[in-house]
């Protein structure tokens, strides 16, 4: 019996975590240990990147190839991992040291090893849980598709949606299936808007792909639900399956005050929709926090907006309002780095701590205005210098921010013509 199969046998007779004696190695075991906390570092930067304005897809797939070069470096020595890494994934304290180590083992794609890691996870729960969701959905499932249909019929609600987005990340899910569903309405919030986004996936790639589009969905009794987070997600299947509603129902609920809708009406609302969403703006959204919203509608009349802002005397206003201004433009009009003012009775740990500010350079500010200003308004939505209007040229969505982007592939599916699929739903 070789090495390797004699380590698989080993592996499907014990727990994970307890494993026989090692035998003798033909690795550095420091630098398999270099791979996986690299690995457990870099899939959380990866998560976050998705949502994150610093970066393009070029950067992005850019960070996914370190990933992978890190999960290649553990594979290379494959007869070393089931020890390692499953010490390690019994051990695991966050979500993404327990995707670092379930991920590797299940790229062996054996059995065996993909049915202990299936155990562990129809047990963890929270940030576990999370970390092998994650695991599950990127690598190749084998047999453990049956589990994890069983898991949404048998499991509770925070493992069967879990099983539910594994399942839809590898388009193994059906659309109408009733434990899904079931999802859609758990008193669970979270569990609820996970199940709205594993909604998303699944029914933008149906009403892109075939004539009768996606299933009835319940989005009238999961929008009279207060819970943000849960509205924000029914919004985004409603945006990204086109349904014909979506956009009235959109501006009435900024009328009534949701936070969420102004959010998704930033993202996807035409110029008309400014006084409405400047309005709204001032009257829901925290002061610090409206720069962003206007750095994601992008419209060149918000340029004047954030201007004002930037000449006011509020410090870190000016100083988020010039991150958008950049957002918006391209141009950077970062100026003098200062500390923000504290209050008086701040100790000495919140002094230190105290995160530094970009004022912006004003007269650059101006200056950009006044050169670039007609330019601007030629179009209706701008990111990185970049025009984003109903017509996206070629190669601009891969030159523009990457929340730009699903913000813009959103738009497309709402007009009918559906250019890429949603974010994943982890």
């Amino acid at each position: 019996m070789s090495q390797s199969t004699d380590s698989t046998t080993a592996l499907a007779a014990a727990p994970l975590g307890k494993l026989p004696a090692r035998r003798r190695q033909h690795h550095i075991p420091e630098l398999l240990t270099i791979h996986a906390d690299e690995l457990a570092y870099l899939w959380g930067q990866r998560r976050a990147a998705l949502q994150d304005t610093r970066y393009t897809l070029t950067s992005f797939l850019e960070l996914n190839d370190r990933v992978e070069a890190h999960v290649s470096g553990l594979l290379a020595v494959p007869t070393a991992l089931p020890e390692m890494l499953g010490q390690r994934l019994m051990a695991a304290q966050d979500r993404d040291e327990a995707f670092a180590a379930a991920h590797p083992l299940l790229r062996l794609s054996n059995p065996a090893i993909t049915a202990k890691v299936t155990e562990v996870f129809a047990t963890a729960s929270g940030p576990m849980l999370w970390g092998l969701r994650d695991a599950m959905a990127f690598a190749p499932l084998g047999p453990a598709d049956g589990a994890l249909h069983a898991m949404m019929t048998q499991g509770e609600a925070a493992r069967a949606v879990a099983a539910a987005m594994v399942l839809a990340q590898h388009e193994q899910l059906h659309p109408q299936d009733g434990q899904l569903s079931r999802l859609l309405l758990d008193d669970d919030p979270a569990v609820a808007a996970q199940a709205w986004r594993v909604v998303t996936r699944i029914d933008a790639r149906l009403a892109a792909a075939t004539p009768e589009g996606a299933p009835p969905r319940p989005y009238k009794p999961a929008l009279l639900r207060e819970e943000s987070p849960l509205k924000t997600a029914v919004l985004g299947a409603a945006l990204w399956t086109a349904q014909p509603w979506a956009m009235r129902g959109l501006r009435l609920l900024v009328e009534q005050g949701h936070v969420a809708a102004l959010d998704w009406l930033a993202a996807v609302g035409a110029a008309g929709d400014w006084p409405l969403i400047q309005s709204a703006l001032l009257e829901l959204v925290p002061t610090l926090q409206r720069p962003r919203l206007l750095g994601r509608y992008g419209h060149p009349s918000t340029l004047v907006q954030l201007a004002e802002w930037m000449h006011g005397t509020d410090m870190p206003l000016a100083a988020a309002s010039a991150e958008a201004f950049a957002r918006i433009t391209g141009t950077d009009v970062r100026g003098q780095r200062v500390t923000p003012p504290l209050a008086d009775d701040a100790d000495d740990f919140e002094r230190e701590l105290a995160p530094p500010l970009w004022l912006p350079d004003l007269a650059q500010v101006d200056a950009h205005l006044d050169q670039y200003g007609d330019e601007l308004a030629t179009c209706d939505r701008w990111n990185r210098g970049l025009p984003l209007g109903t017509e996206v040229e070629p190669g601009v969505l891969d030159r523009v921010d990457l929340p730009a982007r699903w913000d813009a592939c959103v738009r497309a599916s709402l007009a009918g013509r559906p250019i890429a699929s949603p974010p994943p739903a982890i």
